[in-house]
């Protein structure tokens, strides 16, 4: 209650400020529609609503409120609070953000959530300095995607849960650009703790699997991260990026104890996990502003998990566990942890040269996906047969036509076909899968 009047209170007080001050507003409808097969055909669609507010106050400070309204065949009210931040300069070489807006590390694969809390940005000759804290637990549960622990995802289905995972999540970033043959070089480290009350939580000690109805514990991490990005001087037109990422912290695991009742019990482990990825980019503008893509992602596992989520059992814990979720395929696309994903993809805009500028904003684009596991154990999507041993999981195709006939007025077709390896799925996950989606979308 009380965010909601400082929010409401905030809105007002801009609104009144407005004669002394430059403010704009606008809105967007967005709709889609999906019919996939997967145990039959399956529909679905969702309409949303966006209402956005600006106001700027002098050079160098400005307001912006973002709010959506989303209406689904599954839920009929999915409210949410995008964006409510203030930007301003401290000095002319620093800079901040404060309210909610969206934190993401520069990789994009760790941490690209919306937080609540406070963003500084400090602009050196040569270097660029950037950290910031957030906080997590006012998201809304419906559009809350921090799901980094098994209380995270129970959380998540219970509809009595109005918020999303508590937690505080610390980021510093340093960026030292063209440091030599224009390549960047970044580093990075990011935390985040658990805020949880212990009584919520498993023990440490506890012998029972799932003691008084409780699913895990804290989860404590922190993430160190070295990235270099560029053209590669000796191939015109080609641009790379490469990261790697250190995972360090604290997970609670069910080990063998032979003097517990039970024998085993519950026990904090340490966590060493890794995050590596390149990319390869080829732009060829005057060839109608085409593009070849090509990029692999590995996330580390663990082989003696016995669950995606808080599943080590002996030792450090290895499976790779990321703040918020990444999405891949229109199809498949599972949760960073115990997957190698290469990617192939290709772009045009094969209009771009016609005398219409509707057909000049036409685009084309085909994906090709390849999923593998590093370990023979559980990965974050159900059907995996749980005997398999199988590390290769299937490809999928995708294909999507993007038509932008005027700047408010919108249209996406994708089109997806996921294709299973058999001997790693079971039932009717190891079918093929077809997915087809029409989005509309239109500014005002």
């Amino acid at each position: 209650m009380k965010l909601k009047v400082f929010i409401l209170s905030l809105i007002l007080a801009t609104t009144l400020l407005a004669g002394l001050s430059a403010f704009d507003w606008g809105g967007t409808v967005d709709n889609s529609t999906t019919l996939y097969t997967l145990d039959g055909v399956n529909f679905d669609q969702w309409c949303k609503l966006s209402l956005w507010y600006s106001n700027r106050f002098g050079d160098s400070t400005e307001l912006l409120a973002l709010g959506s309204y989303t209406l689904s065949l599954e839920d009929l009210f999915i409210p949410d609070l995008e964006r409510l931040q203030v930007s301003f300069s401290i000095t002319p070489g620093i800079s901040a953000v404060a309210g909610r807006f969206l934190f993401a590390d520069f990789s994009g694969f760790v941490l690209n959530h919306p937080l609540d809390g406070l963003w500084l940005m400090y602009n050196l000759s040569r270097a660029i300095i950037s950290a910031g804290v957030g906080y997590s637990g006012l998201q809304f549960n419906k559009t809350n995607q921090i799901l980094m622990s098994q209380t995270d995802t129970a959380d998540a289905e219970d509809t009595k849960k109005f918020l999303g995972s508590p937690r505080l999540i610390e980021s510093i970033q340093v960026t030292l650009p063209e440091l030599f043959k224009r390549q960047d070089l970044i580093v990075s480290l990011l935390s985040q703790q658990d805020l949880r009350p212990q009584g919520e939580l498993l023990q440490e000690g506890e012998e029972d699997l799932n003691a008084g109805g409780l699913l895990g514990g804290k989860l404590h991490t922190i993430y160190l991260g070295l990235g270099l990005s560029g053209p590669i001087s000796l191939l015109d037109g080609v641009y790379h990026n490469t990261f790697l990422y250190t995972e360090t912290g604290k997970t609670l695991s069910y080990v063998d104890d032979p003097t517990s009742s039970t024998l085993f019990i519950y026990q904090y482990e340490p966590i060493l996990a890794f995050l590596g990825g390149i990319s390869f980019d080829y732009y060829l503008e005057e060839r109608s502003y085409s593009n070849i893509g090509l990029s692999i992602l590995f996330a580390s596992g663990d082989t003696d998990s016995t669950g995606f989520l808080e599943g080590n059992s002996t030792g450090l814990a290895m499976q790779f566990i990321p703040i918020s979720r990444p999405s891949f395929g229109l199809i498949f696309s599972p949760q960073l942890g115990n997957i190698i994903l290469a990617e192939i993809n290709y772009s045009i805009k094969p209009f771009s040269k016609s005398g219409s500028p509707a057909l000049q904003n036409i685009q084309a684009e085909l994906q090709i996906l390849g999923y593998l596991r590093p370990n023979a154990s559980p990965i974050s999507e159900i059907g995996l047969d749980p005997a398999s041993k199988a590390r290769y999981l299937g490809f999928e195709v995708d294909g999507t036509v993007r038509f932008r006939p005027f700047s408010d007025l919108g249209s996406v077709l994708s089109v997806g076909l996921f294709l299973p390896n058999n001997g790693a799925f079971s039932g009717d996950n190891a079918k093929p899968q077809f997915l087809g989606r029409f989005e509309f979308s239109f500014s005002f």
